[in-house]
């Protein structure tokens, strides 16, 4: 069975029978899916799904029916909310008909804004008939953007222009940010080779003279290599984190990390400078400051 449903800001609604979340960056977070599913046996099977998003940073609206108000705690209901709350960015349940604007207020812009991740929104099978106003008029959610400090742009500059073997680590940041020219035009002034994230793949053009080629569980030659004789490292729109299907950073590397989310710095790899900020403007102000020397 599947559900379509569709909000001013292009949001569009997928399900599956099997309770599956299969999810895509093919609008850099500007169309967020939407995942419809029943309370108990649907909500149970939709976690694992639910938890990949989640692990991947994958924005997506998760809408589980929920079991009656007055049966929404009783042993051994599933409660949605309650079960999932840890692998969702902003979980809540629907208690009435009347809070459905400021609820899909509060779901969009987590949606939209910051790290991505899924958003659960839980509603009781006997609110389903409750109404909404009725002079409600639904107003899309805004993006808002964050740029780093320009004092640490211009010393994440200086040494990038300094190095020997500077190499960019680009993620899947670059994408949702829309930042792939300024991306480009980084690494052809600078002469920098690319390689990227699996969720960060085709980031930067893979038959570009400068592209390494992707890097996961297992990782082309010319990735290990530079990666090996770089002495500057920049990760754009990644999280360095470790894990199986990442590339990972041989030691002794200078890192510059520009990332999203602050909770990503020195948490897996420790970083000598870091920028804060949306990837777009970013590696725009970078280029700028890298200009300017």
């Amino acid at each position: 069975m599947a559900v379509a449903t569709s909000l001013d800001d292009g949001v569009i609604a997928t399900a599956g029978t099997d309770g599956c979340l299969v999810t895509r960056q093919l609008s850099s977070g500007d169309k967020i899916g939407v995942f419809c599913m029943q309370h108990g046996p649907g909500a149970e099977n939709a976690f694992g799904g639910v938890a990949q998003a989640y692990s991947e940073s994958v924005p997506i609206l998760v809408v589980p029916a929920g079991y009656p108000r007055r049966l929404a705690h009783y042993y051994p209901n599933f409660n949605s909310t309650l079960n999932m709350q840890h692998i969702t960015k902003w979980a809540e349940p629907v208690t009435m008909g009347r809070a459905v604007p400021e609820i899909l207020r509060r779901a969009f812009f987590q949606l939209r804004n910051g790290r991505g991740g899924p958003v659960l929104l839980e509603v009781p099978v006997d609110v389903m008939g409750d109404d909404v106003p009725e002079d409600w008029t639904y107003v899309p959610a805004f993006k808002a953007r964050s740029a780093p400090d320009p004092a640490d742009v211009a010393t994440a500059a200086e040494v990038l222009a300094a190095a020997s073997n500077p190499v960019i680590y680009a993620g899947q940041g670059v994408h949702y940010a829309e930042a792939w020219p300024e991306l480009k035009a980084l690494a052809e002034r600078w002469n920098i080779p690319v390689t990227t994230s699996l969720e960060g793949k085709s980031a930067f053009p893979e038959t570009h003279p400068l592209a390494l080629g992707s890097g996961g569980r297992a990782n082309p030659r010319p990735v290990k290599q530079f990666l090996e004789e770089a002495d500057v490292i920049l990760g754009i729109g990644c999280s360095f984190a470790l894990t199986a299907f990442g590339v990972a950073m041989p030691r002794g590397k200078t890192i510059i990390h520009a990332t999203l989310d602050p909770m990503d710095l020195n948490k897996d790899v420790p970083a000598a400078y870091t920028l804060t900020g949306d990837a777009k403007l970013t590696v725009d102000i970078l280029n700028q400051a890298m200009d300017a020397l």
